[in-house]
């Protein structure tokens, strides 16, 4: 019996998301075997039982799918296909490099790979879900959290629908983290194919992520885009 599944809380919340308003969905990849030691494994790509629980969610997704964006990293744009395939559709996976390679956290890849030498990827996150001072090579978390959700909506703009934006744990949790005040034990990053709906509402924006719904002022994305 596989250990991977949709989950439940997932499955509610596109039962209940609106079909009227432009939905972006952030979730992070399907599942692709352990890490190798040292090593972000860029080449890592999805499992086949990865493949199979991304076309499920793109059957439970149907026809809501609107558009679909990736990090550009195979196990990123693997999981996108997979989606698309699911939901019956025929749609470009628009490559992103603000969701991964290098992404909107880190400003220069170079600086930053020491980081993740020193602390390991659960330690970089957690000091990303932490917020203020960033590692060097990182842009200010609470900023580049903005900043994707910005481009986001953007992208979704006027399209009713849900849009897809397969990323990794490393870029969806600070993002969770800071734009619904999400609190993450350390290690409790976003699971594979989980992540977390936003869209547009009359005041602000709204937030769904595991049991937890919020809502997020329009002016604070804005003025974190500015600071950038």
């Amino acid at each position: 019996m596989s250990q991977f599944a949709i989950l439940e809380w997932m499955l509610r919340h596109l039962n209940e998301i609106p079909e009227d308003r432009s939905v972006c969905l952030l979730i992070r990849h399907s599942v692709r075997d352990p890490l190798p030691p040292d090593d972000v494994g860029y080449a890592l790509p999805i499992t086949e039982e990865g493949r199979r629980l991304a076309r499920n969610l793109g059957e439970v997704i149907g026809s809501r799918l609107k558009t679909l964006h990736s990090s550009p990293l195979d196990r990123c744009t693997q999981t996108a296909d997979e989606i698309m395939v699911g939901a019956g559709k025929t749609l470009p996976v628009v490559p992103d490099k603000l969701l991964g390679d290098p992404g909107v956290f880190v400003l220069d890849g170079e600086v930053a790979w020491p980081n993740w030498q020193r602390l390991g990827n659960d330690g970089v996150i957690a000091k990303m879900v932490e917020g203020g001072e960033p590692l060097q090579g990182l842009a200010r978390a609470e900023l580049a959290a903005g900043l994707l959700v910005d481009h986001m909506l953007k992208v979704a703009d006027q399209q009713p629908g849900i849009h897809v934006f397969v990323t990794h744990d490393s870029i969806a949790a600070p993002t969770i983290a800071h734009i619904h005040g999400y609190r993450f034990d350390f290690g409790d990053w976003p699971a594979f194919l989980e992540g977390a709906f936003f869209w547009a509402a009359r005041d602000g924006v709204r937030v769904h992520f595991r049991a937890s719904e919020g809502e997020l002022t329009g002016l604070w994305l804005n003025g974190a885009r500015a600071s950038l």
